[in-house]
């Protein structure tokens, strides 16, 4: 659908933005922005390769407040609410996303109590996050339970102390992905020596802004290629919400996305029954005849695509 629809060369942009000036002392006399462009691959050590490019500018300190925009694509805080709520391929999305919109959750044992860590993590990077909490609870039958204060940016965890051993660790989903991504940056910024306010979200970019880096993913073949490898659900649902953006069709809900590439399907390969739900199958909604799927991996266009993102080379 992606492949075919905005191509296999097509790249996800994330831009660091300003409204103010560079000083020749070094202060970067504005606010600063990061932009997301719904990058699904966005990752720590990209955001750290952001850091070191406002480092190479000059920029040693910033005076103005830190925003962050997300609104290329809609926020979703889940992609099926019927799943349990510690299942990592099922996290939130949006405009602005990192590390697959999971967080590190380890654990060890002190005592009588639990030393617990939440952490986004890079090659060589490991960061605390204020707004994603977790405690242990005596007083709950669930293995886990969360909580989400989208208004406050914050997320609440309690687990249980029953399910721990000694020693271990786990992803955990994040719900508020450009919150997410928007304090690791604003954590990696003062790291080098940047410190920015807390971040803020901003529903319009003001029009007269500098850009300072713009940062490309992997081509889509790629992208493509490692969610198939990986089976990595949220990446599906953003390239498919992201074909919809750029046909300037609007997305309320990851169904209505679905029903989108439905439409698009049931006319390539000229049948009717076909229903997609989203764009994962993470869903007990999707419906697709043995019949019909033959007909669309026997088109000229599926033949063409499919290998490149397959072991295999020939359908």
């Amino acid at each position: 659908y992606g492949l075919e629809t905005i191509g296999r060369n097509y790249k996800f942009q994330t831009e660091v933005k300003s409204d103010g000036h560079l000083k020749k002392d070094g202060t970067l006399d504005g606010n600063i922005y990061i932009v997301g462009g719904g990058d699904p691959s966005l990752s720590i050590n990209d955001l750290v390769g952001f850091v070191k490019h406002l480092k190479f500018l000059g920029i040693k300190r910033i005076s103005g407040k830190f925003f962050y925009y997300d609104k290329w694509l809609p926020n979703f805080s889940c992609i099926d609410s019927t799943q349990l709520p510690e299942e990592s391929f099922n996290p939130g999305l949006s405009g602005l996303n990192l590390n697959k919109n999971k967080i590190l959750f380890s654990w060890e044992k002190v005592g009588s109590r639990y030393n617990l860590k939440l952490e986004a993590r890079g090659l060589n990077y490991k960061v605390l996050l204020d707004n994603i909490t977790i405690n242990e609870a005596n007083d709950t039958l669930k293995s886990y339970e969360y909580e989400i204060n989208e208004k406050l940016g914050k997320e609440i965890w309690r687990v249980s102390k029953n399910i721990l051993d000694r020693k271990g660790v786990r992803w955990l989903p994040v719900r508020l992905s450009a919150q997410y991504t928007s304090e690791v940056f604003r954590s990696l910024l003062k790291e080098h020596g940047l410190s920015v306010s807390m971040p803020r979200s901003i529903k319009i970019l003001p029009e007269e802004t500098n850009l300072l880096f713009r940062h490309e993913s992997e081509p889509l073949n790629f992208l493509s290629k490692e969610m198939l490898y990986r089976s990595t659900n949220v990446v599906a649902e953003i390239v498919g919400l992201q074909v919809a953006k750029l046909w300037g069709l609007k997305t309320p809900s990851i169904k209505s996305s679905g029903e989108i590439m439905t439409n698009w399907f049931n006319y390539v390969t000229n049948t009717k029954g076909s229903f997609f739900a989203n764009h994962s199958g993470l869903t007990v909604d999707t419906r697709v005849s043995a019949h019909d799927f033959t007909k669309f991996l026997t088109r000229l266009e599926t033949i063409e695509i499919l290998p490149s993102i397959l072991k295999g080379k020939k359908i």
